[in-house]
């Protein structure tokens, strides 16, 4: 059930987009509302639900009337109602017959969304209704309503979906999968019907950014699910552009993506050339922020391919620089003192050293105590990830 305080900012504020015709001093709670417009609302309502009844279908006339009425409505909130049903009750009357009878879509968008805000049982059993009639453009709206008021009957009503989808469904299912309040409801259990459900999405450009935003919640459920996904998407195209939307899932920094997974990420990409530049350097800049060293020996067989493109050697060397890995060391003072590439300052990288203007390696009792330290920390490392691997 809505508190009064959602009513006032959320709703008020939706019943404006509809286009009713209402201004902001409706919402005003200070304000006293006439009664007659009350009682004007409630006719307007009961005659059109005569019409609608009778008639099957709404006219233009009859939609202005519905927008005059929804507009007397929002103001049913403030006023005293002195007849049967709550003001609550009322306003998801209106929307529901907005969303079922209106001519303009974007009326009928907005009705919906409504509905989502309202919550209780009654907006919840009516957008429910909606799934079976509406048209295949509004269903992603109705999905999104029933999670915007965190609908308990969500989760089965989507998995239903999921066992019985067909390629109208892609775009409603995709959307509600990568939605914040729905991504805690999906589990690993659900892993088996979602790799089903990805296997029938048609491979054409018109899915190519749903299929991308699947892989990206898979990932979160089981990146390397979503590697192998991944790689099979990247060994099937040369271009460029696509390979780097499929990377979109891991280069995303709210998934968490452990190594073994990137180790089959570079495996599939394989050496840098013009079809794969972009996708490296979406990936080094995902690395730059990491502290995981093993990545560092993935990143390391690119620099000799750094040089036949600047912008991909640049972000290498942005990469390992901000990585701090001694390991690389050698490799980043190598490309630094070469002219084609802007000069990271890099004075403080564990083992380089910096004199007349040229980048140097420290000496060597300097790298083999920096190197066993490493050797420390990678051990550290690899118990980390064994006590992860347990927990999970």
């Amino acid at each position: 059930m809505c508190t009064s305080k959602i009513f006032s900012i959320t709703a008020g504020t939706l019943f404006t987009v509809l286009g009713c015709g209402c201004n902001s001093t409706m919402f005003n709670e200070e304000k006293k509302v006439p009664e007659k417009p009350v009682y004007d609302a409630q006719k307007h309502i009961e005659q059109l639900q005569t019409e609608v009844t009778a008639n099957k279908k709404i006219s233009m006339d009859n939609k202005a009337k519905i927008d005059h009425a929804m507009g007397m409505l929002v103001k049913l909130k403030t006023a005293k109602a002195k007849s049967p049903g709550s003001p609550q009750d009322k306003m998801v009357e209106a929307a529901v017959l907005l969303a079922k009878n209106s001519t303009n879509s974007q009326v009928k968008y907005n009705a919906i969304r409504i509905l989502g805000y309202l919550r209780g049982p009654k907006a919840e059993a009516a957008l429910i209704a909606m799934l079976d009639t509406c048209s295949q453009q509004y269903k992603r709206e109705v999905l999104q309503a029933l999670s915007n008021m965190n609908s308990s009957k969500l989760y089965g009503i989507v998995i239903k979906m999921l066992e019985t989808a067909n390629a109208y469904d892609t775009d409603a299912l995709c959307s509600i999968l990568n939605s914040n309040n729905f991504r805690g409801l999906i589990t690993k259990k659900d892993i088996p019907l979602l790799l089903a459900f990805y296997q029938k999405m048609p491979k054409n450009n018109n899915n190519r950014y749903r299929r991308r935003d699947f892989l990206r919640m898979l990932a979160r459920l089981d990146a390397l699910k979503a590697a192998d996904l991944v790689c099979q998407e990247l060994v099937l195209t040369t271009q460029g552009h696509y390979k780097r939307e499929m990377l979109y899932a891991f280069t995303n920094h709210d998934v968490e993506v452990p190594y073994e997974a990137w180790k089959k990420v570079f495996s599939c990409l394989g050496p840098a050339t013009s079809s794969n530049y972009d996708a490296y350097r979406n990936i080094f800049d995902r690395f730059r922020n990491s502290s995981d060293w093993r990545l560092t020996d993935l990143i390391l067989p690119m620099v000799e391919y750094a040089t036949a493109n600047k912008s991909f050697g640049n972000s290498l060397i942005y990469a390992m620089s901000n990585m701090r890995d001694p390991k690389a060391a050698p490799a980043l003072v190598k490309l630094l003192n070469m002219k084609e590439f802007k000069h990271q300052n890099v004075s403080d990288f564990p083992g380089i050293v910096k004199k007349n203007n040229e980048y140097l390696l420290a000496d060597k009792a300097e790298m083999e105590k920096l190197m066993a330290l490493r050797k420390r920390r990678m051990e550290q490392l690899a118990k980390f990830e064994k006590m992860r691997q347990n927990i999970k």
